[in-house]
């Protein structure tokens, strides 16, 4: 991979970090008991937050 003019190598200690976060994520993904959560799920989640955040913003702005 070629670099361009003035593109900076990530700083050691940031790369060390960084390999050591996708090493940790490869083991928890091939760990058997790690529990998958299906994306529906998680957008069924998502949504119930946003709805609860978009209430609580509209009941301030009813305050004021």
């Amino acid at each position: 991979m070629t670099r361009n003019r003035g593109q900076k190598r990530p700083a050691p200690n940031h790369d060390r970090w960084f390999r050591e976060q996708i090493e940790a994520a490869i083991r928890e993904a091939d760990n058997p008991a790690t529990e998958w959560i299906p994306h529906a799920v998680i957008k069924q989640d998502i949504a119930r937050q946003r709805a609860e955040q978009l209430a609580r913003i509209e009941r301030e702005r009813d305050r004021t």
